[in-house]
């Protein structure tokens, strides 16, 4: 019969309602770029994350309106890019996003969430943010789950409690993809 799908009408609705208010650049507006920055620092994405594929994402990031509207823009193939989003920077030369490295290492979506709330602990998205000022190894504290004091980000991180022990012996192995005899395969 050719009618439209429920999930369809309600994902274009937001569709329209979303780019319609990021448009208009009302309050309204500039309450989802907040919501979109968010939900790009809570990724851990170095790539605008309605870009993204969605099912490599969704198993770890909580569930928000815009999940619903990525989740559209994904299944239909669309994208969509926003000039106002917040988008991460690298800070040095060869840096790499850390969740985006932990999703080509090819992890799983269970030790993905692992990661990622081991990340967000610490307060970190570049491999950067965990080296040396010299760039060549990965402080050890780090690896243990402990907060470097001495770098304070200015970002407004989400709360997020110490993960277990067995979350940080996941992390050092993570992390041990990026070295050679604790020294970094590239540095920074």
């Amino acid at each position: 019969m050719s009618l439209p799908t429920i999930f369809s009408e309600q994902s274009s609705g937001q569709l329209l309602y979303f780019t319609g208010h990021i448009s208009l650049g009302d309050k309204t507006g500039k309450l989802l770029i907040i919501s979109l920055s968010y939900l790009q620092l809570l990724s851990g994405s170095t790539h605008p994350i309605l870009t993204q594929p969605f099912t490599k994402y969704s198993k770890w990031i909580e569930n928000t309106w815009l999940n619903s509207l990525w989740a559209f823009l994904s299944k239909v193939g669309y994208s969509v890019t926003v000039s106002q989003q917040w988008l991460p920077v690298p800070p040095r030369k060869y840096d790499k996003g850390l969740m985006d490295q932990f999703i080509q290492l090819g992890f799983e979506p269970l030790q993905l969430g692992i990661l990622n709330r081991c990340r967000l602990y610490l307060q970190v998205l570049y491999l950067s943010d965990l080296v040396s000022a010299d760039g060549t190894i990965i402080i050890p504290a780090v690896k243990n789950g402990h907060r470097i004091i001495d770098r304070v980000s200015n970002l407004n991180w989400p709360i997020q409690d110490r993960p277990p022990p067995s979350a940080w012996t996941l992390w050092r192995q993570a992390l041990a993809h990026f070295e050679n005899r604790s020294k970094l395969l590239i540095p920074l």
